[in-house]
């Protein structure tokens, strides 16, 4: 049986992208993406430049015409073909190679910059192209990556690339396409930790992640009638039979004494907790819980409960422990960074 070529599909549109890259370049800064690229790759000489996937050879052309040296590739001979033919016609000098971005041959630290458009680098089966293009940048080197499709830039942001802005059809020219494009892009370090996952950016992920967790705790609780922020004052009191210090819940929830008094207040006023005077010291009160407080507590409770149950259930023991492991580790790191040493950290 005769496997079916992967590139016919693509060599079968080789010239619809032709057509559309001439419409494009002809215009003013050829659609935009002159000046585009001019802010990313702004730099003191030429760059040597790879254009990944390049199809027609579009962004090769844009290159070229901003001083820079450009190879293009793609792994469709009849992409490469119409980008000689458009080059020529253009009046530009460019090589192309009939190359796949997983393995270009090109040997280590070839390129300044490598740019490509609507790869889809953020799939899966697409890691070994950035992979590739690690190996042959240089140091300091820039992956510019334009996307247009939501899912790929979002897992690109988790690889360690920067989101740094999304164009409108009618502000840069996509070649036809009515979608909108992501600009994307990530620096190879001057060190070796690596191009996308460097330990800043996954650093910057794990705090992204963590913002957004609290956001759907406090949606969930907005619903409930509740403040994530009370939920948490109710359940510190509820295990202090004797009272909690305001002090305590101040540390605990990491708030400022204004917003803590607010809360404090609002709690005392729908009679879910109450303030008494500190039998420890007469000077100071504690807040303990009231049964309405613990009527109402109990429910929630339940509630969060199985909705955490529900969103770990497809975990492993393993990957948890492992979480646990690593969430550890960077808030130490922090600490030590900080030279801000916090309580022992338990499991």
């Amino acid at each position: 049986m005769v496997e079916p070529d992967k590139n016919v599909d693509r060599d079968s549109r080789a010239d619809h992208f032709k057509q559309q890259a001439v419409v494009t370049l002809n215009e003013p800064g050829s659609g935009g993406w002159e000046a585009c690229l001019s802010d990313h790759l702004a730099a003191n000489g030429p760059l040597e430049t790879l254009d990944a996937g390049g199809s027609a050879g579009f962004l090769a052309i844009v290159l070229s015409r901003l001083g820079h040296s450009v190879i293009g590739i793609d792994d469709s001979p009849a992409m490469i073909q119409r980008a000689y033919e458009m080059a020529a016609q253009l009046g530009q000098r460019i090589e192309f190679r009939i190359l796949e971005s997983s393995d270009t041959g090109f040997a280590d630290s070839s390129f300044d910059a490598v740019v490509c458009y609507g790869q889809q680098l953020g799939m899966p089966d697409a890691r070994s192209a950035i992979v590739e293009f690690r190996r042959i940048l240089r140091k300091d080197g820039l992956l510019l990556a334009f996307e247009t499709s939501e899912q790929s830039t979002s897992q690109l942001q988790t690889q360690g690339f920067s989101h740094c802005r999304a164009f409108a059809p009618e502000t840069l020219s996509s070649i036809g396409s009515s979608a909108k494009l992501y600009c994307l892009s990530a620096r190879k370090p001057a060190h070796d930790d690596g191009l996308v996952e460097t330990r800043q950016s996954l650093l910057s992920r794990h705090l992204q992640l963590a913002k957004r967790q609290l956001q759907l705790y406090q949606i969930w609780f907005r619903d409930k009638g509740m403040t994530y922020q009370e939920y948490l004052v109710l359940q510190l009191a509820s295990r202090h039979t004797k009272g909690v210090r305001p002090s305590d819940i101040a540390a605990s929830l990491v708030t400022s004494p204004q917003t803590l008094t607010h809360i404090l207040q609002g709690l005392e006023d729908t009679g879910l907790t109450e303030r008494n005077t500190n039998p420890r010291d007469r000077r100071s009160s504690v807040i303990t819980i009231t049964e309405l407080g613990s009527l109402r507590l109990g429910p929630i409770q339940a509630g969060l409960r199985d909705i955490e149950s529900a969103g770990l259930a497809d975990m492993e023991v393993e990957s948890l422990s492992e979480l646990n492991s690593l969430s550890i580790d960077v808030l130490h790191g922090l600490e030590t960074a900080f030279q801000q040493p916090g309580d022992p950290i338990g499991d």
